[in-house]
Order: structure tokens, then sequence, then C-alpha cells
């Protein structure tokens, strides 16, 4: 939960510029359940591998290896996986790139993928803030978002052109703020 610099428990950042279409996508939850599954297997095939005295060996196009490499490959992805997930915002969605919370003198602007401990751009009545996309690789984009009170700079995957602002155009035109 995020505290605003009165103390008092905010409420979730909502969604602000994002994918169309609302809800979770079935791809997050799937994640997690690979990632889980991943590091379970990895972690029993360790375990069975340690009572037969790590004789395991698999082979793959004429190389033999031993099978504890790939036991614990599994775990070591499982684990990244979930540690990944786990420095994210507790309000993180994969398809939201910026998301905002509305305060009586203006918006916050949050990026999920930054983590619960980023503050967030405060952006006041009157001000300006720009977003700005530069494309990387195939699909994925570099975002900066500026504003008085600073910038935040984000990796993001999905097509600019399908990009939805609405939410965050209207909540700043009820604070008189420019989205650029």
């Amino acid at each position: 939960m995020i505290l605003s610099p009165r103390g008092d428990a905010a409420t979730t950042p909502t969604p602000a510029l994002h994918l169309p279409g609302s809800g979770p996508r079935a791809g997050a939850a799937l994640n997690l359940v690979v990632a889980v599954l991943a590091l379970v297997g990895g972690v029993v095939g360790l375990v069975v591998e340690a009572f037969s005295g790590f004789t395991g060996v698999g082979e793959r196009r004429g190389t033999t290896f031993p099978m504890w490499v790939v036991y614990a490959a599994m775990v070591a992805l499982g684990a990244a996986a979930l540690v990944v997930r786990a420095r994210r915002a507790p309000w993180y969605r994969g398809w939201s790139m910026l998301e905002v919370l509305d305060r009586p003198d203006g918006i916050v602007l949050f990026a999920g993928r930054l983590g619960a401990r980023h503050e967030g751009l405060a952006v006041r009545r009157g001000e300006t803030v720009e977003i700005a996309a530069e494309h990387q690789l195939r699909t994925s984009y570099r975002y900066t978002v500026t504003a008085p009170s600073g910038s935040m700079t984000f990796t993001a995957d999905g097509f600019v052109h399908k990009l939805t602002m609405q939410p965050l155009e209207e909540l700043a035109g009820r604070h008189g703020i420019t989205v650029r």
C-alpha cells in the first residue's frame, strides 16, 4: 500500500495508460503457475536425484549430461521468476503502462514495473506531463514520463499505437493538467 506524504493509506493506483480491454490477462496467472511448477518440479527432481546418488543422465543430440543440472536450472529459473514478480508493485498489471492516483491537488503517476518503493511523479494543477515512447526491439518500447517533479523511465512490451490513455486524459483534464 502506498503512503501519502501525510501518512494516510492511499487507494490502489488505477490504470491510466494501458492496452484496451479491462481485467487481468490469462498470461499473468500462467506465468506464476509456470514459475511455481518449475520450482517445485526442480526441487522434487533434485531430491529424487539425491536419493539415487546423482546417477541420472539425460541425452540431447548425442550429448550426455547429468540430470541434476536440468533440475537445478529449473529451480533457478522458477526462483528468478518469483523474485521478479515479488519486486513489482502489488498493483502491477502487465497490460498497464502507467497507473494513477487522484489527489485533491493533482495526480500522482506510477509505473508498477518500477516496484512498490517508487514514489511516483506528482503532477499539480496547471502543470504538464509528457509521455514519450522510443522503439527498442520488435514489440518493446522505452517509455519516459516527464513532469515538473521529475521523470521516470521504464521498458515494456506492447504496441504503442494500441495503447489508450483515455483514463489519464480524463483525470488530468479534471485537474487542469495537460498531457502530451
